[in-house]
């Protein structure tokens, strides 16, 4: 019996050898390391697409682009996003989200960078590269808040909001100063949008080495498509990001409609910009502890209305204040957008699927605005920007509608209880 016991002993392994080490490696990580990893992705999620906008009477003149013209270039971002975001879950399954962002992230950086040749052909083959990576990055990002963080989705969420729109915002803003710095050279101005998609890049290097689950090890897939609540959930996020994307491509516009120069153009988005970041981190932490979001779909939508009026119909003299009521709405928007994927989700899994749903689906619906409103411009409309203000208000109407049906205190079809992802250790990487 002692001898027995004693083999028993001797099968035990000392706490220092491999198999425990192996074990503090795999569960041991740093949250607040990979927190500000998220949250330098975020910031790159804008900039190359808002740098277009205060640029685009300058290099449409450069480069001769039509009006039709340059409203593809604006559109093509926003439906890259919704091709990006399906491919998420598919190429995370395969190498896992942080492998995934990685590539991601080399990707929108060779885009961004390809456009400082200032040709016509790499001017939009660099603006297709960087925003089919961020349609990716969209979904990834989210997921990743969902598995690691589940018990502050809306705080995470609202964070990452945040600091995507300070990108979108300093973006905008430096766009056309730097371009005179650079003597007027578009293309050597816009270049500066892939400095924020490098410093990212480097400082996720150290999350490549983390281990990610085997395709194995993820649960099996329940499809969403036949949840009204996830249509719900994707007409809200296609509809506040078809009337975001048409300020991003066309607020300069606008202000060059009511006698602003370029650079107070540029800088009317960037204050607007700005300002959906107060929007995106205060409304959702409230939202969060109501029982359900309607009332907070009800303010963003008011809010949105009346920033859009204002800029066109008030005096001139107070665009700027229009410019504040504008970004408070459009970013609450946007955050509470994806704040319902993680509140109405029951698994990190179903997250990102839905995220992909959501983004996929609803960029989609969002590329067809800014085209629409080039289209408008294009034509022989005496002043185009009322009607354009007018189709805006229908939008707004139908994000209302969609927004009140998704903010119910519902949940999506989810894994089964044993796949639960949150249950689940990291396991070995891929090789």
């Amino acid at each position: 019996m002692l001898r027995r016991r004693g083999r028993l002993r001797s099968r035990r392994r000392p706490e220092g050898d491999g198999m425990s080490t192996h074990r503090r490696q795999q569960h041991h990580y740093s949250p607040a390391l990979l927190l500000a990893g998220l949250v330098l992705i975020g910031i790159t999620l804008r900039p190359a697409l808002t740098a277009v906008a205060p640029l685009l009477r300058s290099l449409s003149e450069n480069l001769q682009l039509s009006a039709s013209t340059q409203g593809l270039l604006t559109t093509l971002p926003v439906l890259c996003l919704a091709l990006g975001a399906p491919l998420a879950p598919k190429l995370a399954h395969r190498f896992g989200y942080r492998r995934l962002l990685g590539g991601a992230l080399a990707i929108m950086a060779i885009g961004a960078l390809l456009r400082v040749t200032g040709t016509v052909s790499t001017l939009f083959l660099g603006t297709v590269l960087a925003a089919l990576a961020i349609g990716v990055c969209n979904v990834a990002v989210f997921a990743m808040v969902k598995r690691h963080f589940p018990g502050k989705v809306t705080l995470i969420t609202s964070v990452v909001s945040t600091f995507m729109t300070l990108g979108a915002t300093a973006s905008a803003g430096l766009m056309v100063p730097l371009q005179r710095v650079h003597g007027g050279h578009w293309n050597l101005a816009i270049g500066y949008a892939a400095v924020p998609t490098v410093i990212a890049l480097l400082f996720w290097i150290p999350q490549l080495l983390r281990r990610e689950p085997h395709a194995a090890n993820l649960p099996p897939a329940r499809s969403l498509h036949h949840s009204r609540l996830a249509w719900q959930m994707t007409a809200f996020m296609g509809l506040q990001s078809m009337l975001a994307y048409i300020v991003f491509s066309w607020l300069p516009a606008l202000a060059h409609s009511r006698g602003l120069d370029d650079q107070s153009a540029g800088f009317l988005l960037s204050l607007s910009s700005l300002i959906q970041a107060a929007g995106s981190i205060g409304l959702p932490l409230l939202a969060r502890r109501l029982p359900d979001q309607r009332g907070a779909v009800v303010t963003v939508v008011a809010l949105t209305a009346t920033g859009l009026g204002g800029l066109v119909w008030a005096p001139v003299g107070g665009i700027w204040l229009w410019a504040v009521v504008l970004g408070l709405g459009q970013g609450a928007a946007f955050a509470l957008a994806l704040s319902l994927i993680g509140l109405r989700s029951p698994d990190p899994h179903t997250a990102g699927r839905m995220s992909s749903m959501q983004q996929g689906f609803g960029y989609l619906l969002a590329g067809t605005g800014p085209l629409t409103v080039g289209l408008v411009l294009s034509g022989p409309l005496q002043d185009p920007w009322t009607v354009i203000v007018l189709g805006m208000f229908g939008v707004l109407v139908l994000e209302l509608l969609a927004g009140l049906a998704a903010g119910r205190d519902r949940l999506l079809p989810g894994a089964p209880a044993e796949h639960d992802t949150d249950q689940l250790p990291e396991p070995a990487m891929h090789r």
